[in-house]
């Protein structure tokens, strides 16, 4: 028979084993379930920060694109700056090859740091990796997802963001071995201006066999490439002048429009101001365009313009009353961040009423 006393101490004994136990598999429930709340919020982070335009999904894509990185690339916006300008494919956006490898497998950013403007938000910067051909089969990288916000943040990945993990497939490349990025907006509040900067901090870009190309801005002892863009300036004048004008006469100018950039200028448009003493008649360019309808002449839309190219065309109006005629023209372009070159003005005395000598 035992004593009460040891009885006693047997079953304190137990009940402290006990409740180690339940200790025990309380923290261990707890851990557990921390361990699966991170893991729920990476792969949260994951599917927001990587997102694709098309379908990339594994179903559609194929076995065996799905690649174990071996390398990175560095990517320093503290270097050079990349602006966020417009939606993507736009004129103004930076489109670059930093990259060129096989397989894009994932991202990795760390003290990356945007600005905003135009009430910009933060979850709207794009940079989107593709392979040469730049097509609308890339993976989106929207480092300040989930931030409605407008402002200077810093963001971190907090590891290395897998394109797998986001329900996604690698990106490859084609057989030129090249990756280019685009920096764009997902939502273009204010067209034709910087809505984000990328000012600081560096981006990874992991893959297979993947090398920096040394014409990036973004990696150090590269030259940042020149800005692209066009330059138009126009000049007016007339045909078969002999300073002679009378009324009825027929006035021809002779309009060129230039363009002295190295990029194609587009969505180009042509401004017409002809005083009352002249009557619109008929305009024609050498790109097709032709209108002559009064209405339309004060805005003309042309064709867009090639790099170091001249559009040439042909205004004709009538002489419809006395006194001087003024005919002002401004052209502009969607990439032409230079307006001082973009207007002209030409005078003429005009058809002068003769007074008889007495």
């Amino acid at each position: 028979m035992i004593p009460n006393y040891r009885l006693n101490i047997l079953v304190m004994t137990i009940h402290s084993i006990t409740c180690k136990i339940n200790r025990l598999a309380l923290t261990a429930v707890l851990l557990c379930a921390a361990s699966f709340a991170s893991a729920g919020k990476h792969d949260g982070q994951i599917r927001e920060a990587i997102s694709a335009i098309g379908d990339r999904s594994a179903a559609t894509e194929g076995a065996g694109t799905n690649s174990t990185p071996n390398s990175f690339v560095a990517l320093d916006f503290s270097i050079h700056n990349a602006e966020s300008w417009d939606a993507k494919d736009q004129p103004k956006n930076i489109v670059t090859n930093c990259i060129n490898g096989d397989v894009i497998t994932g991202f990795e950013y760390n003290n990356v740091t945007i600005q905003t403007a135009a009430n910009s938000y933060f979850s709207e910067a794009v940079i989107y990796f593709s392979d040469s051909n730049v097509g609308d089969d890339g993976i989106r990288l929207t480092i300040g997802f989930g931030n409605e916000t407008s402002g200077t943040a810093v963001f971190n990945s907090d590891g290395i963001l897998d394109i797998s993990d986001s329900g996604n497939e690698d990106v490859l490349s084609l057989a030129d071995k090249k990756f280019f990025m685009q920096f764009y907006e997902k939502i273009d509040d204010s067209p034709n201006v910087v809505d984000a900067r990328f000012t600081n901090g560096v981006l990874k870009v992991w893959g297979q066999n993947l090398i920096a190309n040394s014409g990036c801005p973004f990696i150090e002892g590269s030259t940042p490439p020149p800005p692209v863009s066009a330059d138009l300036s126009v000049d007016l004048s007339l045909n078969d002048d002999d300073g002679v004008y009378l009324l009825g006469d027929t006035l021809e100018y002779a309009l060129t429009v230039s363009n002295n950039g190295d990029a194609t200028a587009t969505n180009v448009s042509i401004e017409n101001n002809l005083s009352y003493e002249a009557r619109f008649v008929a305009m024609s360019c050498d790109d097709g365009t032709s209108i002559e309808a009064v209405e339309q002449y004060s805005s003309v839309n042309v064709q867009n313009i090639a790099a170091n190219s001249t559009l040439s065309c042909t205004i004709e109006a009538v002489i419809s009353a006395f006194g001087g005629i003024s005919n002002s023209v401004t052209v502009s372009a969607a990439n032409d961040d230079d307006s001082s070159n973009n207007a002209v003005v030409l005078e003429i005395n005009g058809a002068v009423r003769a007074i008889p000598a007495n």
